[in-house]
């Protein structure tokens, strides 16, 4: 057996030595990559902060809560209702009321009308209603008419005795009817249209009103949204109907459907791919656009070695703009343990294994086009669990997996689980609020605290966490990677998120990939059961607090003797790789999954792209 040797280097230059079949790369110092060869999206704003009038957010919580998110009462009522024709209603009669200059309604109704039919769109169930009306924005104005003025008649005398209800002006009313439904067609084809219509049209509608804690949004609404096609896909993991949302980042598939915003858009069917298909996961409590910058390197190599390559990213169960599910559906709390299993990994891993399989069904061939999994953080988890299961899935043949959590040894993750149990089992309880002697799946409008804590509380607090995922001299970079991280959580905000969070916060903690399996498996390390090649990598800078991942990942390399691949140890790095080494890891990446010969194109595919 060979014996475990350290690399040599001399002048910057390293030269690998081997660990039997695994390659090790320790200390090396990737070149400069400036603020300008990061996603666009962390260099300047990727969100629209809403207005102050449009929010509610308490002033004694601190500076941390300025544009908070929370929409005031009015605007959540709508929400919460996720009734499309009831909340474009009452948005029409608010303008007609603004438009006539009521008294007790003047100066401020019109921009909250406009925030009002925004919701009747931008929540995925109020969505889903808003499909059951009609399609064109000239049959909608009248199907709103008579309960719109149904609704005036009996809305301005309740709201002030006091004022005589005015003469109706019907040309006045047609026009408010006709103001809402153009901005509700506005707002639709601006988060549904074409990548080119969106990117040309977006910015001119400003902020829009989201209210993700009552009705959670199904695309993105006022941060940054993948700039390619987008689709939902209708998937059942054991036994839990869910929605996922995924994106075709390609630089050969195009979205050229023709833009016309006095109809309803469609969302297309998904357009054959044609070439490789890398497969991304995100890390936790993030989404599918966190590949974006990572994707643009890629392409420019792939397109340099004529390779005709398809990132498929997808948001998992309960994040970004995926179905939000309720973790206790899954499995009970008490089902999380180091000595029983870890249901919501692997409900993750059921749910990618069902992915693939769904598209597979949906373009035959598909599997075999996959090279690999790509992911960072819960990602590279993942891809690693993806890697250990047994049997191995048919068409996982390698895996990227950067800073990948859970590579900690058995007693460390018994102390890290215990260091943040409590907060951990708080939010993951299936309510914490009592109403009348009843357990609630709310938080109720006047106490912030569960949300305040989420964000901004001790571990694993989110953006506490947040500062330790780039290195520190990553700046500009930092704060603006924080600040955009911060406002994508606050859009998709709500409790099953919540507890689904700490869920998987913890399961992640108590599992390692240097653990035996649990009974009746192997005793044998997890890590063991990899039959596939793996490329890792780690920055020397991402140790936050308590977890010491590039320490436990390095111990964990330097024990994989029996895996096929390469391991590079990154000095000057944290643990975002893919934002702070775009380029390097893009380099990495590409050289290792491209020794698998292009994918041949199936016949199937090939007919189904000539339309026969």
């Amino acid at each position: 057996m060979p014996s475990i040797t350290a690399a040599v280097c001399i002048i910057g230059t390293v030269f690998p030595m081997t660990v039997n079949a695994l390659t090790l790369r320790p200390n090396v110092t990737p070149p400069p990559e400036v603020c300008g060869l990061t996603p666009v999206h962390l260099l300047t704003p990727s969100y629209v902060e809403a207005p102050d009038s449009m929010t509610n957010c308490p002033v004694s919580a601190g500076s941390e809560w300025a544009n908070c998110g929370r929409l005031i009462d009015d605007l959540r009522s709508s929400a919460k209702s996720k009734n499309a024709r009831e909340i474009l209603i009452n948005a029409a009669a608010l303008q007609y009321i603004a438009n006539e200059g009521v008294p007790s309604f003047a100066n401020s109704r019109s921009a909250r009308a406009r925030a009002m039919a925004d919701l009747a769109v931008t929540g995925r169930e109020a969505y889903a209603s808003f499909l059951q009306l009609p399609s064109t924005r000239g049959a909608l104005n009248e199907a709103l008419q008579l309960d719109t003025l149904v609704e005036l008649r009996s809305l301005i005398p309740l709201l002030d005795p006091t004022a005589p209800l005015p003469g109706l002006d019907n040309a006045e009313f047609l026009t408010s009817i006709d103001a809402i439904t153009t901005r509700v067609f506005d707002v639709i084809w601006a988060i549904h249209g074409p990548a080119e219509y969106r990117r040309e049209h977006r910015s001119e509608l400003g902020w829009i009103a989201v209210s993700g804690e009552d009705d959670p949004p199904h695309r993105p609404v006022n941060v940054l949204s993948a700039s390619y096609p987008q689709f939902d896909i209708q998937l059942t993991v054991q036994g839990h109907p869910m929605v996922a949302r995924y994106a075709l980042i390609s630089n050969h598939i195009t979205d050229d459907r023709p833009a016309n915003t006095d109809n309803r858009p469609n969302d297309g069917l998904p357009p054959v791919i044609i070439g490789d298909v890398i497969l991304f996961v995100h890390g936790h409590g993030s989404r599918l656009e966190e590949v974006l910058g990572l994707a643009t390197e890629i392409h420019r190599l792939a397109d340099e070695e004529g390779r005709l390559v398809t990132i498929v990213a997808l948001d998992l169960p309960s994040s970004g703009y995926s179905s939000m599910l309720r973790h206790l559906a899954i499995a009970p709390a008490n089902a999380s343990h180091q000595d029983r299993g870890f249901p919501i990994l692997e409900f993750f891993d059921t749910f990618l294994l069902e992915f693939v399989e769904q598209m597979e069904h949906n373009q035959p061939g598909f599997s075999r086009q996959v090279l690999g999994i790509i992911g960072g953080s819960l990602g590279g988890n993942m891809g690693l669990r993806m890697a250990e299961l047994n049997p191995p899935a048919p068409w996982l043949h390698s895996v990227v997996s950067w800073s990948p959590a859970s590579t900690w040894p058995w007693d460390v993750s018994n102390l890290l689980a215990g260091a943040v149990r409590a907060k951990a089992y708080q939010h993951m309880q299936i309510c914490n609020r009592m109403v009348n002697g009843e357990c609630v799946d709310l938080e109720l409008s006047n106490s912030n605290d569960d949300r305040w804590d989420f964000f901004w509380g001790g571990e694993p607090g989110r953006m506490t966490a947040a500062n330790e995922w780039y290195r520190d001299a990553w700046e500009p970079c930092k704060t603006a990677a924080n600040r955009s991280a911060y406002a994508e959580n606050q859009e998709i905000y709500n409790p099953r998120f919540r507890r689904w969070h700490f869920r998987v916060a913890y399961e992640q903690l108590i599992f390692g990939h240097v653990d035996p399996h649990l009974p009746p498996r192997a005793t044998n390390p997890r890590y063991q059961s990899i039959t596939g090649q793996i490329l890792l990598l780690t920055g020397q800078e991402d140790k936050p607090r308590i977890y010491r991942i590039h320490e436990y990942t390095n111990t964990m390399a330097t024990l994989m003797t029996m895996i096929q691949g390469e391991y590079w140890e990154l000095a000057n790095t944290g643990h975002s790789i893919h934002a702070e080494r775009p380029r390097f890891l893009a380099e990495r990446i590409t050289s290792f999954l491209f020794r698998t010969p292009s994918s041949p194109v199936p016949p199937a595919i090939i007919m189904a792209a000539m339309g026969n």
